[in-house]
């Protein structure tokens, strides 16, 4: 019987993509780990992973990648991972619409164009597609809009992707990811609020927050290979999941609070409660 075959997407040093590449390989599964640079994956070839050049941006390195996966699978793929991403924190008044659009190009249409090029692989196999998100898709964090607003719009294009694939016994399942012990916070833009912006009086308060402070030096996030597991488990369940909690979550109760008091608690974790205080001492 042919091995199982696995693509998974961002597979660089340091992130979730890199254990997720481990643990299917150590269930026996043929694993495909690409990466924009073989240079961040080389170290994978050791542990019988298959690396590729991958740049989901791009059509002509997309189209080479699929024909490479075909002729060593003979046509086919079991399982397709969109987790290749990318992160823009800003106040939303002091977005950078360029880096908003590129923020959503990687995160919402480029896992759309990767299901394009690979759907004739996963149909002959009645394979899987499975998004990672991100549990903010539906909760308010502060500094962070444009880049909740991409992962809202991905839950949405998965859960239509869902339905259209049906026909074609092709599941897709949507992972609402939590906190996950990885490179992600380094890989930000550090944040420093410009004289023109509207919180710039309130700097002090608001850049440690804006910029992760807390959470850098004392992470309390899930392990990659804890995250990759709870991925494998879903990718390799017998029925349609849908949607998949994995990594630390936020509390459960307040995703289920009334708006009112969630907006009162994240202002506090996020400095507005502080910054709101300081500004109307300011003001009188």
């Amino acid at each position: 019987m042919a091995r199982r075959s696995v693509l998974i997407t961002g597979c660089s040093q340091g992130g979730a993509g890199e254990a997720l590449a481990r643990i299917f390989v150590q269930n026996g599964f043929k694993v495909f780990a690409t990466a924009r640079s073989l240079r961040r994956i080389q170290h994978l070839e050791a542990e019988g992973i298959d690396i590729l050049e991958l740049n989901v941006l791009d059509s002509i390195s997309l189209e080479k990648t699929t024909e490479t996966v075909s002729s060593l699978t003979g046509g086919t793929l079991d399982i397709l991972i969109n987790n290749a991403g990318a992160g823009y924190m800003t106040p939303l008044l002091d977005m950078d619409l360029g880096k908003a659009c590129k923020l959503f190009d990687v995160n919402v249409f480029a896992p759309i164009s990767v299901v394009k090029a690979f759907i004739p692989l996963l149909i002959a196999n009645k394979g899987t597609i499975i998004n990672i998100g991100s549990y903010v898709d539906a909760l308010p964090v502060p500094w962070q809009g444009v880049y909740n607003a991409s992962k809202a719009a991905l839950r949405s294009l998965t859960d239509n992707l869902r339905l259209e694939l049906r026909p074609f016994n092709v599941d897709v399942v949507y992972i609402a990811a939590g906190g996950i012990r990885s490179k992600f916070l380094d890989n930000l833009e550090t944040i420093h609020l410009n004289k023109t912006s509207l919180y710039y009086p309130g700097r002090e308060i608001l850049e440690p927050k804006m910029n992760y402070e807390n959470e850098k030096s004392a992470p309390s996030s899930m392990l990659p290979m804890e995250f990759a597991q709870e991925v494998y488990e879903a990718a390799i369940a017998m029925v349609s999941l849908h949607r998949v909690y994995a990594g630390t979550q936020v509390p459960a109760a307040l995703s289920t609070m009334p708006p009112s008091e969630r907006d009162q608690l994240l202002a506090g974790r996020a400095g507005i409660a502080a910054f709101a205080e300081l500004i109307q001492k300011r003001d009188t």
